[in-house]
């Protein structure tokens, strides 16, 4: 990883909770999706009152919009995804969110921190785009994502 490229930050009045995404430039060392991504969840606080929350993000090509909603504490950050077809002879780009749902109660963060990859279904393959097969599925919710390599299976 190279330096930090981004920073997204939210504070949410009524949770207490400051909200930060920040995005790694890793394309010296990863080929596809080279954005790592983070997720910081703080209340900013010192000693014993301090709790704060890291989560690592799936990997991205680009980032989109980052858009939190405070009523339910969620987050959504549009992506761009990078895939190869299933013989790895073509790349394709495909847009998705992720959302983040951080539901703070009685001023206590959770131990986990949901996290879900929501991609379109593929669309039929044009002049201009591979086949592809539909999207992958959606990590389980409850437990964070973490980047792997473009061979493991999600």
């Amino acid at each position: 990883m190279e330096l930090i490229t981004g920073l997204h930050t939210h504070f949410n009045k009524d949770a207490g909770f400051e909200y930060r995404i920040i995005e790694v430039d890793g394309s010296s060392t990863v080929a596809f999706n080279p954005i790592y991504l983070y997720l910081v969840v703080t209340n900013n606080s010192s000693g014993d009152n301090l709790q704060s929350r890291m989560v690592t993000l799936p990997r991205v090509s680009a980032i989109k919009r980052v858009r939190f909603t405070d009523e339910r504490s969620i987050i959504h950050v549009d992506v761009m995804l990078e895939r190869q077809n299933d013989d790895g002879t073509q790349t394709f780009t495909r847009p998705a969110t992720i959302v983040i749902a951080v539901p703070v109660k009685e001023g206590r963060l959770p131990k986990v921190i949901d996290v879900v990859v929501d991609q379109p279904k593929a669309e039929p393959a044009g002049a201009d785009q591979p086949a592809t097969k539909p999207a992958d599925k959606v990590p389980v919710i409850g437990q964070p994502s973490t980047p792997t390599s473009k061979d493991a299976p999600r």
